[in-house]
């Protein structure tokens, strides 16, 4: 819930000594056991705490997002039950409208797995291309309809991931459906070839 993506590492104290930032910092990288002048943690602080061009946007968004979330969102418990409700409807109703069916699982979570109607035995394909159609499926959700989607091939058939968000609707849902009845389409055309 903020502008740009944002997160948050936590290392506990036993493990700092073993982490070190990928990224040159203005500190510059040295060992934390030949720093005698601090700490091992502060030094672990001191590591993380500056990588020079960095945005401080999303940091700065953190308490008004968390007021958003609990003002006009009406706080995480209603979150995660409109997250985990719209995400049961939302897969249903993908299910529904592509003939298909939601991959029954035992617990209420935030996402949900729909088949696509497309199976390998419809593409001229080996069971080891399912993942390179998967593949580019998946690319062609970025790419084309600048959305995420996330495609597996799995014992043949192959599924999608949807997620259920705070900000999405059913009619969200229904236009993944469509979305994704267009690349099944698409696949079965041979246009996972070009």
């Amino acid at each position: 819930m903020t502008p740009r993506g944002c997160a948050i590492l936590h290392v506990p104290h036993r493990n700092q000594q073993l982490i070190c930032t990928s990224l040159p910092t203005s500190w510059g990288y040295r060992n934390p056991k030949a720093r005698a002048d601090i700490l091992p943690s502060e030094y672990f602080v001191q590591l993380f705490q500056k990588v020079s061009t960095i945005d401080n946007t999303p940091y700065l968004c953190v308490p008004k997002a968390l007021e958003f979330r609990e003002k006009v969102c009406g706080g995480e418990d209603a979150i995660r039950r409109y997250s985990e409700k719209i995400a049961e409807d939302g897969g249903k109703r993908v299910a529904e409208l592509l003939g298909t069916e939601v991959l029954p699982t035992s617990r209420t979570c935030c996402f949900t797995n729909v088949r696509l109607p497309l199976r390998s035995s419809e593409i001229v394909t080996l069971n080891d291309q399912g993942v390179q159609v998967a593949q580019w499926m998946e690319d062609t959700t970025g790419r084309e309809y600048h959305t995420y989607i996330p495609v597996h091939f799995y014992k043949g058939e192959f599924w999608c991931r949807l997620s259920g968000q705070i900000y999405l609707t059913i009619e969200d849902f229904e236009w993944a459906a469509g979305m994704l009845g267009e690349l099944c389409d698409r696949v079965k055309a041979g246009d996972w070839t070009r």
